[in-house]
């Protein structure tokens, strides 16, 4: 991977993660764009997939708090220095009559001071021989967001907030970042809970959950395909030598 040219094209942007479910608050114009799929369990983390993962008493535990992007989510790189992520859930159990719709905010941000989290196995990563260099990530913090229920939980809007809230793990952006396989993904922790219950960006009165996200590359028209091509760098050179390995 030609990490250098990668790390201009994130700096020239300075990109940040956002997500929503209606139009681009600006005129702003997509210059990336990906499909969003559950970041599925491998030989280097068999704890199961998922897009979403929601434990609540609301929701009951295990496989119940699991949610799929279906269809595939829609995430977008705009070049205002911001991003959308749309799309809607389901529940893993329950189908397409139990789900939420996903609206996140993020900014661009450094590694937290936790380092990157590696939840791959010890050998996934090259320090220790394996093909993940957690150096080439990017990192978001978020900064706000909503999930709204949809069919049977349509009585439910969870607000999201960044966790942990001093910011010590911010979402992560590259190959290997979903902490479920090798693709390119992210994967991020949140505090999540109803205005009635009191969560705040503090944590209090929320629940905790996260985002396990497989990301696949999509071409845009070709005013926006530049800064694509160099993200896109992210995504597929690295699979190209893994397969060739």
């Amino acid at each position: 991977m030609n990490t250098s040219f990668v790390r201009a094209a994130f700096a020239a942007s300075s990109i940040a993660l956002v997500a929503t479910t209606g139009a681009h608050a600006s005129t702003a114009s997509a210059i990336a764009k990906y499909d969003v799929t559950s970041a599925e369990s491998s030989i280097y983390n068999g704890s199961g997939g998922h897009s979403v993962w929601l434990p609540t008493g609301v929701l009951g535990g295990g496989n119940k708090a699991h949610f799929d992007f279906s269809p595939a989510g829609s995430f977008k790189v705009f070049d205002d220095d911001t991003a959308t992520l749309t799309g809607n859930v389901i529940s893993e159990t329950k189908g397409s009559g139990y789900g939420f719709v996903v609206d996140a905010k993020f900014e661009k941000t450094m590694v937290g001071s936790g380092g990157p989290k590696k939840q791959l196995s010890s050998g996934a990563y090259t320090e220790n021989g394996g093909p993940i260099d957690t150096s080439t990530w990017s990192y978001f913090k978020m900064v706000s967001g909503t999930l709204t229920g949809t069919g049977s939980l349509s009585h439910l809007v969870f607000n999201l907030f960044e966790a942990p809230a001093d910011g010590s793990a911010p979402f992560q952006l590259g190959d290997g970042a979903s902490g479920k396989n090798l693709n390119f993904g992210g994967s991020g922790w949140f505090f999540y809970g109803t205005t009635a219950s009191g969560c705040d960006a503090t944590g209090s009165g929320c629940y905790q959950g996260d985002f396990n996200l497989d990301l696949t590359a999509v071409p845009l028209p070709a005013a926006g395909l530049l800064l694509p091509v160099a993200l896109g760098g992210l995504a597929f050179p690295g699979r190209r030598r893994r397969k060739a390995a």
